[in-house]
């Protein structure tokens, strides 16, 4: 189960009932980009996806290493996550839709007039 807030964010494993909590901190450059989460999603490899104030993280499901995304993705404000039947994020920000290709750390912005028919959630 995950959890956000406007102060960081959780996962609770109910099974075991361990809670790992995850937050922005200027000197651990493996944490998340902000502490204002805007959404959350869990992908279809169990990864966690944080879209922030900051921007978009990944928080690996087996070794809980955050990555960053800044740099390759200059939106700051992430507030929808999902995932296309092809393994791509879907990601709407506040400038547009975007369309990610993960393996190359890449993000497309969505031209508003395009014909989305390829694209399946």
């Amino acid at each position: 189960m995950l959890f956000a807030t406007a102060k960081g964010g959780a996962f609770v494993d109910l099974e075991s009932r361990e809670c790992n909590l995850f937050s922005h901190s200027k000197t651990d450059p493996n944490s998340i980009s902000a502490n204002g989460i805007y959404s959350l999603y869990q992908d279809s490899m169990n990864n966690i996806w944080v879209g922030t104030t900051g921007g978009l993280d990944k928080i690996d499901s087996k070794s809980h290493t955050v990555t960053r995304y800044g740099n390759q993705f200059p939106i700051k404000n992430v507030w929808f996550i999902n995932e296309t039947n092809k393994g791509q994020l879907i990601l709407g920000t506040n400038t547009g839709v975007y369309l990610s290709n993960i393996e190359k750390n890449q993000f497309y912005l969505i031209p508003s007039k395009s014909n989305l028919e390829d694209v399946r959630i």
